[in-house]
């Protein structure tokens, strides 16, 4: 009994390191790579033939942008055989940063930004935010080059309306219109702008939702 108690806390750390690691979809399919890589797997390139390199019992997989698709061949497989699939998100609801939206007012700097998904988006106001996604860098040769970035300190923050101008609207429930452009107020001069999201930093203080 104290063995499997152990064995299941210790799972649980791993999978909160391997969450905590994977503030994006982009940034879990590099660590899921790395997992498969390690587990045997060969990875595929989709602009490259696969049919010399599918053997039975393999295991392979491909990643394209934040999607990564992982599969095995039976060892006993034939042409026409059944196959069994297994799906699951990569994504999570989240604030993304609109490209080219940069302004200044009132003393802050201030990015827009849209709603991706079904968030409960009144917790996410009064926050410390922050960024992470994968950005395209130019490199000094004029070649481009894909890159995870994920900032762990707080450099955004949505505010709330004061307590006084907003009670009539507590008393039925918060609502957060998904299409009306929110502003950001940024800390700190920030350059990435190409497919990143908000996100939490971890850690900042205890997440409240």
């Amino acid at each position: 009994m104290a063995a499997a108690a152990a064995r299941a806390k210790e799972l649980a750390v791993a999978v909160g390191k391997f969450i905590d690691s994977t503030p994006t979809p982009f940034h879990l399919c590099a660590q899921s790579a790395e997992l498969l890589r390690a587990a045997g797997f060969v990875e595929l390139v989709e602009t490259e033939a696969w049919r010399p390199l599918l053997k039975p019992g393999g295991n392979y997989f491909y990643v394209r942008g934040g999607t990564l698709v992982a599969f095995a061949i039976g060892a006993a497989f034939v042409s026409g055989g059944g196959f069994s699939i297994i799906g699951a998100h990569t994504d999570s609801p989240v604030l993304k940063l609109k490209p080219c939206s940069k302004r200044s007012g009132k003393g802050y700097q201030q990015v827009d930004v849209e709603a991706y998904g079904g968030g409960l988006w009144h917790t996410w106001f009064d926050r410390e935010l922050s960024v992470a996604g994968e950005v395209i860098v130019r490199q000094p040769g004029g070649a481009f080059h894909k890159q995870l970035v994920c900032v762990r300190r707080p450099l955004l923050r949505i505010p709330n309306l004061c307590i006084h101008l907003q009670v009539r609207l507590l008393l039925v429930r918060v609502r957060v219109r998904v299409r009306v452009r929110v502003r950001v107020r940024v800390r700190v001069r920030v350059r990435v702008r190409v497919r990143v999201s908000a996100a939490h930093p971890q850690p900042v203080h205890p997440s409240a939702g």
